[in-house]
């Protein structure tokens, strides 16, 4: 199995029928976890640093990309080919969207999981074919872990991190593990919560860690083995990582409220403290286009580098509640905020100086409750 990139890592860039879906979810609400290869206990993990139960976006280019949205009680898959003047609905039909949805796009795939919700104690794993709009049906071994990061498109079909700590892989139609949390910190004080392959054979685990061990593991043979990354090691989390080709930015979240990255310029073989951040105990929204990177700090402000992340400026006050950031080049970007039940789709400019809102249709907002009432 040779996994490759997903697009939530490509930061510098750039239904299948009712019927067959429904079917998917009768037997994750009667499996539960027995597709596990592993034989180890679901034990549920703690929130992710990067949550998927927040709104948050996969901008390709500049112009296309997607978003995971809430819509009442419910959560849409959302598209769009012109920088959201428009957009469309993508969201697979006939499973329970209450969970939210953990989404991984390329330039030629998508993938989603479905989050556990209710009864639904196994994650639907739906695959776009090549036609727009229509979903292929697969299912994970598991529940699927809260993280943006879980789930990464691989050339054998998918990855996932799920929340009983498996790291599982898809090849030939079948799921088999990569690695748990019991193997990579036998103590049990890890935990892992996304995934990113920055090449065909080089990926990242990174999660938390409750007593100052390492929380970022390394992979250069396609996730068959995998060590422990030193300049983790005293960090609360590391978060999934940005970037593309062989250059990649990852932020590590230390104790005394600062933020530290480290980067790589060949692909994961080694790595180099570039900088830091003061923001809170945790990283509320951050984003990398080549050298450009901008981030959140617990003062509201968004602070912008244009030199992968060694010096910062601050550019000033963000809205409120910032869930992503996602800088696309020339000091534009998209950003996503969450106040309340207000989440709000904003267009940024002026190297992260100045937001305007992008005000989504009226039908994002009240789909959600006709597919509640389904």
């Amino acid at each position: 199995m040779t996994p490759g990139r997903s697009q939530r890592q490509r930061r510098d860039l750039p239904r299948r029928r009712g019927s067959v879906a429904l079917a998917l979810v009768a037997l994750a609400l009667t499996s539960g976890c027995a597709g596990s290869s592993a034989g180890e206990a679901d034990q549920p993990t703690t929130a992710s640093w990067l949550p998927a139960t927040a709104p948050y976006v996969e901008m390709s280019t500049a112009q296309s990309g997607w978003a995971v949205w809430p819509s009442r009680d419910a959560w849409l898959v959302l598209r769009t080919d012109d920088g959201w003047r428009h957009v469309r609905n993508a969201t697979p039909v006939g499973v329970p969207t209450g969970g939210g949805f953990v989404l991984a796009t390329t330039p030629r795939a998508a993938v989603v999981a479905v989050g556990p919700y209710d009864r639904l104690l196994s994650s639907p794993l739906l695959f776009e074919t090549a036609t727009p709009g229509r979903w292929r049906p697969d299912e994970l071994p598991g529940a699927v872990s809260s993280s943006r990061g879980a789930v990464a498109v691989a050339s054998g079909g998918a990855t996932a991190v799920l929340r009983s700590g498996q790291v599982v892989a898809q090849a030939d139609g079948h799921w088999s593990t990569l690695t748990t949390i019991q193997r990579l910190s036998p103590r049990g004080t890890l935990t892992l919560d996304s995934l990113t392959w920055l090449d065909g054979t080089a990926g990242i685990l990174t999660g938390g860690t409750a007593d100052a061990g390492p929380s970022a593991f390394l992979t250069l043979d396609g996730g068959r083995t995998w060590r422990s990354q030193p300049w983790s090691a005293g960090s609360v989390a590391t978060v999934a990582p940005c970037g593309s080709g062989r250059s990649w930015l990852l932020p590590v979240l230390l104790s005394d409220h600062r933020t530290r990255f480290e980067r790589t310029a060949d692909g994961g073989r080694s790595w180099a403290s570039v900088g830091s951040l003061r923001t809170t105990a945790s990283l509320p929204a951050w984003g990398c286009h080549g050298d450009t990177v901008w981030a959140v700090t617990g003062t509201s402000h968004l602070f912008a580098s244009r030199d992968g992340g060694m010096h910062w400026i601050d550019r000033g006050p963000a809205p409120a509640e910032l869930t992503d950031l996602d800088p696309l080049g020339g000091g534009a970007g998209i950003a996503v905020s969450r106040d309340g039940d207000q989440d709000k789709l904003w267009r940024v400019d002026g190297d992260g100086a100045h937001f305007s809102e992008i005000r989504l249709p009226d039908w994002v907002r009240r789909l959600g409750a006709q597919q509640s009432s389904d």
